[in-house]
């Protein structure tokens, strides 16, 4: 199987490289894909690769825009692992995540939203 390992290149966990040693090791063809370069190659991994692990820690020097690099995945057809663009939005927003879940009756523990660097 291809499989297209999207990561930010540079990452110092190294997350994406022990993916993908795990895959050589099972006996599949991997191909890594830089996220900042995913506008240009996103038509090419959805044609080429049978499946693709988002393992995105930033876009474009921010967090916040992770999910965007699976949004584009997805728009275009890859068959990627894991939640979709929409899940991991509201995952990586916090307040968002705590209440989605609190929505759905599930306890979340007590927290704050600090909004200013002024907040204690």
């Amino acid at each position: 199987m291809r499989v297209a390992v999207v990561h930010t290149a540079g990452a110092p966990c190294g997350c994406a490289e022990a993916v993908a040693k795990g895959l050589h090791a099972l006996g599949h063809d991997v191909v890594f894909v830089d996220s900042a370069e995913i506008e240009l190659k996103v038509g090419e991994i959805s044609r080429s690769c049978d499946l693709v692990i988002d393992h995105t820690d930033t876009f474009r020097g921010t967090g916040l825009l992770r999910p965007f690099v699976r949004g584009l995945l997805e728009a275009h057809g890859a068959r990627i692992v894991g939640s979709d663009a929409g899940a991991c939005f509201r995952a990586d927003d916090k307040i968002a995540a705590k209440t989605c879940l609190a929505s759905a009756g599930i306890a979340v523990p007590p927290g704050v939203a600090v909004t200013s660097k002024k907040q204690k």
